[in-house]
C-alpha cells in the first residue's frame, strides 16, 4: 500500500514511539482511514504486518470500534 510521504513518516515515528508495535494499531488505523477514506485489505494487510499482527486480529479491533470502517 502507498501512502503519502508525511504519512509513512508518522507511521515510522508512531511504531518507534510505543513499547509494543501493537500499541500503535488504533492511531494507525485511524490516519489511515483518514488518508484512504476507508479500510481496504490492502491498508489492513500493510498495518497487519507494521505491528506484527495477523490480518485477522487487526480485523477483530476494526470490528470493535466503530468509529473504523
Amino acid at each position: 500500500m502507498r501512502y503519502s510521504p508525511e504519512l509513512e513518516q508518522r507511521f515510522q515515528k508512531l511504531v518507534m514511539q510505543y513499547p509494543w508495535k501493537r500499541s500503535a494499531l488504533i492511531p494507525l488505523l485511524l490516519y489511515a482511514q483518514d488518508e484512504v477514506g476507508y479500510l481496504s485489505d490492502d491498508v489492513i494487510s500493510d498495518i497487519a504486518k507494521r505491528v506484527d499482527l495477523t490480518e485477522l486480529e487487526v480485523r477483530n479491533v476494526i470490528s470493535y470500534y466503530s468509529l473504523l470502517r
